[in-house]
This record gives C-alpha cells, structure tokens and sequence, in this order.
C-alpha cells in the first residue's frame, strides 16, 4: 500500500526501486517487461513515484529513464528503459559519497567516463546541447578523477565528480544510448555478477575502441 519508493545507495538500490516500481503498476513478473533476450516484452503501464538518493557517482541512474537488472537464472543482465522510471525527486549530495571505497571509485569513475563518452558518439552531433554536456563531463572527470583516487575524502572532488556523472552523465543517457562497449560489458556481468560493472567495462575497452578505429 506505499505510494511511492526511496532507492538508497547506489545504482543498483536505485535501479531496484526503479524495478519495483514497475511491478507496483504492473502485473506479473519483473522478466514479463523486459524488451530484450528472454523477456517477455509486454509494454508497461507506468510506474510508481521513485526518489533516489546516491550514495554514488557513476551509473546517472538518479536522472536517467533506465533500470539495468540480472536474471540469475538465465545469466541475463538488460536494461528496462521507459520515461516511468525517471525518478521524482534525486538527492545527490557528495557528503554521502565520501565513504564509497577505492575500488568502487574508480570502477564508478570509469562507468561514467563511458557514459559521457559513448553517448557523444552515438549523438553523432545531432543534439548540440548533448554534445557539450558530454565534453564537459569528459574534461571534468578527466580532471577530478585521479584526485578522488588519491583521496577520497576530497569533497570538492565528490562534487565534481558527482556533477559529472549523475547529471551530466543522465542528461546525456536520457536522450542517446551508449554504445555497444556498454552492452559487452553488461553481458559479461550478468554471466560474472561477482564483476564490478566499471570493471567490465575496462576489461574490454582497449580491444573494442582499438577494434572500431
């Protein structure tokens, strides 16, 4: 009987809430909804009222209209992309991301590098508005970064950080979708859960921009 949900943490809490949303509004099961693989591509009648609250920088699940989720039994990982699963309301608040650990830093760091980066490739400059969102957010994590890294405890760079990735990262998801680098790597987590998605995406980056020259 809740009118709404609160994901707490980072994008997989968020992407939870986003997921139960669906099936607040909807009957069945989760996999019923989803467009890809073995799902079972029934359209979605809305959603329920989600806020986000980031404990994170890197996914823009906070203001993107995307939920990325595992079928463990079908070693699945997909993306459910509809405007219900925008969040009402995102608290991003850097205070909170102080404590995220060194690995997950730099994993989250990376994720939204490539965010930014392949949705300004898939824009083709289409969108001009995207393209600078995404240049920014490539020079600011560019930037930041490497400071974050070396001292997590920085706030100024958890701002910038948090600035790049969860609204200029979901600004740019909320229009373009990545490129197949992101789906690759998706693949590999829903085979390898245990594998940090940021990871994923390192693993085969140099092989697939060398491969796309």
């Amino acid at each position: 009987g809740c009118d709404f949900l609160i994901g707490l943490g980072g994008g997989s809490s968020v992407d939870t809430a986003k997921a139960a949303a669906i099936l607040l509004k909807n009957p069945g099961d989760l996999w019923d909804y989803a467009s890809a693989g073995t799902g079972g591509r029934r359209e979605v009648a809305g959603a329920a009222p989600v806020v986000a609250i980031s404990t994170t920088s890197g996914t823009g699940t906070e203001t993107d209209p995307y939920c990325v989720v595992t079928n463990e039994e079908t070693r699945e990982k997909l993306d459910f992309a509809m405007d219900a699963v925008f969040p009402v309301l995102s608290v991003i608040d850097p205070e909170l991301m102080l404590s995220l650990p060194h690995s997950l830093t730099l994993y989250q760091g990376f994720d939204a590098l490539f965010h930014v980066s392949e949705c300004y490739i898939s824009n083709e400059n289409e969108n001009r508005l995207l393209d600078v969102y995404s240049r920014e957010a490539v020079e600011t994590i560019t930037k930041w970064l490497p400071v974050v890294a070396g001292d997590g405890n920085n706030l100024e760079a958890r701002t910038w950080m948090a600035y790049a990735a969860d609204i200029l990262g979901g600004y740019t998801q909320a229009l373009v979708n990545a490129t197949s680098h992101h789906i690759i790597a998706q693949t590999i987590g829903g085979l390898f859960p245990k594998v940090a998605h940021g990871l994923s995406l390192l693993f085969v980056a140099e092989a697939y921009y060398n491969r796309v020259k």
